[in-house]
């Protein structure tokens, strides 16, 4: 029989059946530890089907994006959930299996579930007295060619945005691989695509097709709040934006999910653009970037019209400003109807859900499709190798332990503090 004091010891492939029989039947238990390893499953997501549908663009928000979603991540559990290291996992389960052949007789093996809170007291008391520190991080933003350092007239800005972190039932395990990463990873080897092409050298306000800004936004997964500061702060004039202008914004490509690590190895990777209902970016946007993909190996195609509009996304944020056009603005993905990530927002999601060489080629046909249209000129080729290295270098610094953010890459821009990167939100 279960008796209330007991912590669950459990395997993966058992997590998400424990979770639903407390919600469903309400059984109680003083916490739950996860061992590591053991019996993985082949897809967990504690997302919600439709992440954060409360900010879509249309009506349908019961349409099932994330089809593996338990929602788990938004439950109120009274209880601990915590998973363990290996070597402390095999400890747990050797002292679990004496408690047993023990028939729980005293003395018997115990485990006291204590987390490190940055604030005086607890989360409800901070809460209730206003004391709790907010949720935030640092988004950043680069333009190429560089802006005019004094605007003399307003130049058509197209802004390529991917999300910095992610979210997680175990924040030190919130690696995101797929997402949020590879769309973080696919924006940075597109930007040095085109330096490598020559755009950084182009005179400010010299490109006649516009002007391209790279945004990445912290904090997407609570309520969007790096893209709605964003936006906040343009319309404000804020010094954080200094350059930029809300009404020279002509078009806006996200870049999301892109891993494309689950596709059959012989098959020809596709990404897929989506755009609202009703809207004519799809057909142009296909055709310039299938031209930039003519010298790689990866496809394009228009997402199914069956989808009630675009996917959760920043996008969702910045077309509830009614100055952004929804006619120029697309999320490009890996998927077409429903998320093909089994893992989204799970410790599952990790550095083998991404094909290197398959983020690279799109890197590449988007670097390309981004040239041509703010300089009006066919894109100069660029070494694919290069590409696929730095794409490569970039999964080992932000994905790894060792050498993690102490690799070489990193140590050549800055110096690291430590080795792996957090990818969970943090405070301000």
């Amino acid at each position: 029989s279960w008796e209330a004091d007991r912590v669950a010891l459990l395997s993966p492939d058992l997590l998400a059946g424990f979770l639903t029989k407390v919600l469903d039947e309400g059984l109680v238990v003083a916490g739950v530890i996860v061992e590591p390893t053991s019996s993985v499953p082949f897809s967990f997501s504690p997302a919600d089907p439709f992440p954060q549908s409360q900010f879509a663009p249309y009506s349908d928000t019961e349409y099932r994006w994330n089809t593996n979603g338990s929602g788990f991540n938004m439950q109120n559990f009274d209880f601990p959930i915590v998973i363990l290291d290996e070597d402390s996992a095999k400890l747990a389960a050797q002292n679990a299996h004496r408690n047993e052949e023990d028939d729980w007789a005293f003395p018997r093996y115990a485990v006291e579930l204590d987390y490190r809170m940055n604030a005086e007291g607890d989360s409800a008391k901070c809460l209730s007295e206003a004391t709790c520190l907010p949720l935030g991080g640092h988004s950043v933003w680069s333009a190429m060619p560089r802006l005019p350092e004094e605007a003399t007239s307003s130049l058509p800005t197209v802004l390529v945005v991917a999300r910095l972190d992610t979210a997680s039932l175990f924040h030190e395990r919130a690696l995101g691989a797929d997402a949020p990463m590879s769309g973080l990873l696919l924006l940075l080897a597109a930007a040095d695509a085109l330096h490598r092409m020559g755009l950084h050298t182009r005179e400010p306000g010299s490109t006649s097709g516009g002007q391209i800004v790279f945004a990445t936004f912290a904090g997407e997964d609570w309520g969007y709040i790096g893209s709605r500061k964003f936006l906040s702060d343009l319309a404000a004039g804020d010094d954080s934006v200094k350059g930029l202008s809300k009404k020279d914004i002509s078009a806006i490509i996200e870049l999301g999910q892109v891993g494309l690590g689950h596709i059959d190895p012989d098959s020809t990777p596709t990404l897929y653009v989506h755009t609202q209902k009703g809207q004519t970016t799809t057909d142009e946007l296909v055709d310039q970037l299938q031209v930039g993909a003519s010298v790689v190996d990866v496809a394009i195609s228009a997402a199914s019209s069956e989808t009630p509009g675009i996917p959760p996304s920043s996008l969702m944020a910045l077309l509830d400003d009614a100055d952004v056009d929804a006619s120029t603005c697309a999320v490009i993905t890996e998927f077409d109807l429903a998320y093909t990530n089994p893992n989204y927002h799970s410790w599952l999601d990790g550095p083998e859900m991404l094909n290197t060489t398959a983020i690279a080629a799109a890197a590449t046909a988007v670097a390309r499709m981004l040239f041509t249209r703010v300089t009006t000129e066919t894109a100069p080729e660029v070494a694919q190798t290069e590409v696929e290295e730095l794409v490569q270098q970039l999964r080992t610094c932000f994905l790894t332990k060792d050498p993690g953010m102490t690799c070489d890459l990193v140590k050549s821009l800055m110096t690291p503090r430590t080795a792996e990167a957090d990818h969970y939100i943090g405070v301000i």
